[in-house]
């Protein structure tokens, strides 16, 4: 059994990885995803806060948090820009430090958890830095503003918001200021799923092997 902790916005999707030198690839009967797709604290209490595994798993993907301060949603809340600092991207610097730190705890929460729970395999899986170069990197991959969402809202006359499916989300990195688009999430995996932002450096397919200690 494989459990999923996700803690931004971020898709992980199950393929079939390249042979591991002596390594075989993991079997994995069921897969559990704690947490919505934004939830922080939330996936971690679920799939980890008590001292005993749930039924049956033994393989956990833990995702850290997301540059929340290049969320467009977050953005639109700054009332004084004056009084905040935005770094090349236009990303917060104050809230993305904050996930860093988060993030930095979280793992050393996972040492912790290891030592405490010998017979899992626990990889922690660095999503900020994919993230982030994805937005870095925004023009080149071929996106509009990094900071800019495609979905756009129409209130009809009785009042109820609706979508506007018209925009091109293959464009867009954020879908609606808070959920990354399906084009987004595509290189966000491809950047995860092979286990070079992983700690053990194991691709998703090998997630099951205790290997290296964080």
């Amino acid at each position: 059994m494989l459990v999923l902790a996700m803690f931004a916005s971020s898709v992980a999707i199950v393929v079939g990885g390249a042979e591991v030198k002596g390594l075989s690839p993991c079997s994995f009967p069921a897969i559990f995803n704690f947490g919505d797709s934004n939830s922080d604290t939330g996936a971690y209490s679920a799939a980890l806060g008590a001292s005993r595994l749930p039924d049956g798993a033994r393989t956990f993907w833990i995702l850290n948090m997301g540059p929340i301060g290049c969320l467009p949603i977050n953005l639109n809340y700054i009332l004084n820009r004056t009084e905040e600092s935005f770094d090349q991207n236009g990303c917060n610097n104050r809230w993305n430090r904050m996930a860093v730190e988060y993030n930095k705890q979280l793992k050393n929460k996972l040492i912790k958890l290891r030592r405490k729970l010998p017979e899992a395999a626990i990889t922690y899986v660095d999503v900020y830095t994919a993230k982030y170069r994805l937005i870095c990197n925004a023009k080149n991959l071929g996106f509009t503003n990094p900071l800019k969402y495609c979905i756009q809202y129409i209130k009809k006359k009785n009042g109820i918001k609706v979508e506007d499916d018209q925009c091109n989300a293959s464009a867009y990195i954020s879908w609606d200021g808070t959920h990354y688009t399906d084009a987004a999430n595509h290189l966000i995996a491809k950047s995860i799923l092979n286990g070079s932002l992983s700690d053990p450096p194991l691709s998703i397919t090998h997630a099951c092997h205790k290997h290296v200690t964080l």
